[in-house]
């Protein structure tokens, strides 16, 4: 007996082979959040060329375990809903049909077959040849396959004989895929995952499942696999790697104008929004490490940097990162989105203009375009202030003519010197309401004509400045 023991984080579960599972109509529950261990990760478009990967296949491995009981002459396989089913008794299994599914298990009890459990075995990376060639001549099925779409039937030319109370490990596919080993980093999952960068080089569609990791003879840990389909890439990962660190420094926002147009009493200025974040990657290993950064897909933002991502998901950028032993390793990423900022002419001022000056880098030829509206506004806001003068007299003297009456009034049978004193001023007073109204009315005919000529102004405005 030989005892290994070996050093790291590598994912481990149990699934159970020999349980019996009955096929039932699933229930289907609401949505949960939760955080799942392990996981599994997005297929994706090349989005550049790739580096060839490392001269190295990865082995899967299938096969189907079941038990018997009692006796019988069963007409052998049945296909059933998510999973392969098995004759009754000592029945041979000389036919699995598997929907797509690298690993099959089953369990035979009694009269009818039950799905046992859905996996498959990934013999890993293995760079030790010997070791290769070893788990390539364990288990060589003689079986034929035949495709529907996306199932398929594997026919065992060979009979396999499963006894009362045992069990066995039926192998139903396997077959060399190209594979890479990487690091996986997001900022969704901050700890650096060992993964493989898998490409089904096969004709069949891998299902969902368990996959475990041998590397050079060794369990390197265990994970679970979405379908994949013929031709397809996709991450797979098992352990976590204790030698990656990634952080982020340098993460701003900028926003530079582009250009202005004013047209109609419209003023728009066109920018450009920046976001930059830069990747630190620091390998602490003896050996070197290609790390996969996962950059998050903003819409409407467009990538702004070199390098360009490897791979583009529905969701995330994908860029590759070679890091020696004990080096450090940046990764800047850039974005750009559109955007734009309105001013109505109608409400310009000031301060409106310093905002509009400091965006544009006080652009001289801005400033020139835009001061005859200013100067025009400053006109308007003049002549505002004298009419609301004109009427603040107004009011004053209306009501000293309302009070003098009043007054006049009251002294109906006063002696006559007194009345004609009150009457007189009544008359003053009169006389120069007549005259403010005057100047009132002048006053607001100057500033309608400022407003007509700050309207001109402001349709015949014309900018088209790119900056």
């Amino acid at each position: 007996m030989q005892l290994s023991l070996i050093a790291g984080a590598p994912q481990s579960f149990i699934q159970p082979l020999s349980v019996p599972y009955y096929s039932r109509r699933p229930e289907i529950g609401l949505p949960q959040e939760a955080q799942l261990t392990p996981q599994t990760h997005e297929s994706g478009e090349l989005a550049g060329p790739m580096p060839a990967p490392p001269p190295a296949a990865a082995s899967m491995m299938g096969s189907a375990r079941g038990t018997g009981m009692g006796s019988g002459n069963g007409s052998g396989i049945t296909a059933g809903v998510g999973g392969i089913y098995g004759g009754t008794g000592q029945q041979n299994l000389n036919q699995n049909y598997v929907q797509g599914r690298a690993n099959q298990s089953v369990t035979v009890t009694g009269a009818a077959a039950q799905l046992d459990s859905i996996g498959s075995t990934l013999g890993g990376y293995i760079e030790n040849e010997n070791y290769q060639n070893l788990a390539l001549n364990s288990i060589a099925p003689n079986a034929t396959t035949a495709a529907f779409d996306d199932y398929f039937a594997y026919n065992l030319t060979e009979p396999i004989t499963i006894r009362k109370n045992e069990s066995a490990m039926v192998p139903i596919l396997q077959t060399k895929i190209d594979a890479e080993r990487v690091t996986l980093w997001s900022r969704q999952n901050p700890v650096p995952l060992r993964a493989l960068w898998i490409t089904n080089t096969s004709n069949l569609t891998l299902d969902r499942g368990s996959f475990s990791i041998v590397e050079d003879g060794n369990f390197g840990g265990e994970g679970l696999l979405d379908p994949i389909h013929p031709a397809e890439k996709r991450l797979l990962s098992y352990a976590v790697d204790q030698a990656i660190r990634v952080s982020t420094e340098s993460q701003h926002d900028t926003t530079r104008v582009t250009t202005v147009t004013a047209a109609k009493g419209v003023l728009i200025l066109r920018n450009k929004q920046t976001t930059e974040i830069t990747y630190v990657v620091h390998n602490a290993a003896t050996g070197s490490r290609t790390v996969v950064i996962e950059h998050p897909i903003r819409q409407s933002y467009v990538l702004d940097s070199d390098p360009k991502p490897v791979e583009t998901t529905p969701t995330l950028y994908r860029y590759r990162v070679i890091t020696g032993p004990g080096e450090t390793v940046r990764l800047h990423v850039g974005e750009t989105h559109p955007g734009a900022a309105t001013y109505q002419l109608t409400n310009f001022n000031d301060n409106v203009l310093t905002l509009i000056l400091n965006q544009t880098n006080n652009s001289a030829a801005i400033k020139q375009a835009l001061e005859p509206i200013l100067d025009a506004r400053r006109l308007v806001a003049d002549k505002q202030s004298i009419v609301d003068q004109a009427n603040s007299n107004m009011t004053d003297l209306r009501s000293d003519e309302e009070r003098q009456r009043a007054n006049v009034t009251a002294l109906a049978s006063a002696d006559k010197p007194s009345r004609e004193r009150f009457v007189h001023d009544l008359n003053a007073t009169e006389d120069q309401i007549a005259a403010a109204q005057t100047n009132l009315t002048a006053a607001q005919t100057s500033l309608q004509a400022a407003k007509d000529a700050l309207a001109n102004k402001i349709e015949s405005l014309q900018i088209n400045e790119t900056l």
